[in-house]
């Protein structure tokens, strides 16, 4: 497997539950910014964590909201990903 350093992609984040209404909603926003940078020529890659606790809120503790965490990767155009 190719590592890759983190400095060469851009990590966007939606969280379905705390950020968005809902998880299909997230999942939406996440998969319509991707097609847009696909487009673009830029290499985009998603992936997804479920059922994660919110981040903390004030005073150090979480807030209790659960969602599916959508992530989506986008790699400098530069690089050549996948083709190993």
């Amino acid at each position: 497997m190719k590592r890759i350093p983190f400095n060469t992609y851009t990590q966007y984040s939606f969280w379905g539950n705390v950020d968005y209404i809902d998880n299909k909603a997230a999942m939406l926003e996440r998969n319509k910014l991707a097609t847009q940078l696909k487009k673009q020529g830029f290499i985009v890659k998603k992936h997804t964590l479920s059922n994660q606790l919110s981040k903390y809120s004030g005073l150090g503790q979480p807030d209790g909201r659960i969602g599916t965490v959508y992530y989506l990767d986008v790699f400098n155009k530069e690089l050549n990903i996948g083709n190993d």
